[in-house]
């Protein structure tokens, strides 16, 4: 073999180590680059990830927390919790007949109107409605404005009942009034009864009608027409105007 042949058979073989060698960067440069957009992919997709999670579970805790609560007092006591869209999402029974009542009513993720609504046309509770006993709705929650709000459309709705009476309570009077196992409506004819009968315990009023109730704060306020004393929603009852019919 000539040297130019050896020479050129050299120079092929060298030629050949380098187009090795610059393939071998070239690939290594593809994967690494592959990698990271891989790796920075990933990274997007698990903080995407992060954040629907996020969002969901706050919106599912901001849903189904109750932000505002309506308890109704007949013989019935229980209270609907309301989260921030106005559904219900929570409902306390605090004596029997509520218990009995609130079962056999679908009330939860209904509006708090649609509620009432069904919850009051329901023979259980027109059976206490016939018989002219006092109903109670209060109204509670963080917001003044949004349980005037409330208390607009409660009222509202239940016009079309006699003797059904509204108002608004504070956290506090509430928070009172769950520490003696009671909804807040009785508690504040409680507070009206133990007014005028310092001996009378919770224990006792809890045992007791609504109706029954009145009927001890006519007798010992020295009321003689047997109509219960109703005063007005700015944080005290409101009788509804008797000149409306029953209607359902």
């Amino acid at each position: 073999m000539t040297t130019d042949r050896l020479k050129d058979a050299f120079d092929q073989i060298r030629a050949e180590e380098e187009l090795k060698a610059h393939t071998r960067e070239f690939l290594l440069q593809k994967i690494q680059s592959s990698h990271k957009r891989t790796v920075f992919s990933l990274k997007r997709l698990a903080v995407a990830a992060a954040c629907l999670l996020l969002l969901f579970s706050g919106g599912c805790y901001t849903y189904f927390t109750p932000a505002y609560a309506i308890s109704v007092d007949v013989n019935p006591s229980f209270e609907l919790g309301i989260n921030r869209f106005d559904k219900v999402v929570s409902v306390e029974a605090y004596n029997q007949d509520a218990y009995r009542l609130t079962t056999s009513l679908d009330v939860r993720y209904l509006d708090y109107r649609d509620a009432l609504e069904r919850i009051l046309s329901d023979p259980n509770m027109e059976a206490y409605l016939i018989e002219d006993q006092p109903v109670a709705v209060t109204v509670f929650g963080a917001d003044e404005k949004k349980n005037s709000e409330m208390l607009a459309n409660v009222t509202a709705c239940t016009s079309s009942y006699l003797n059904v009476h509204c108002a608004c309570a504070s956290r506090e009077e509430v928070s009172a009034a769950h520490a003696c196992g009671m909804s807040f409506g009785k508690y504040r004819v409680f507070l009206e009864l133990q007014a005028l009968d310092p001996d009378v315990t919770a224990e006792e009023v809890q045992a007791l009608t609504m109706c029954q109730i009145q009927g001890r704060i006519e007798n010992l306020s020295g009321g003689t027409d047997g109509e219960p004393s109703h005063h007005h929603a700015d944080g005290e009852w409101e009788k509804h105007d008797a000149g409306h019919g029953h209607g359902h």
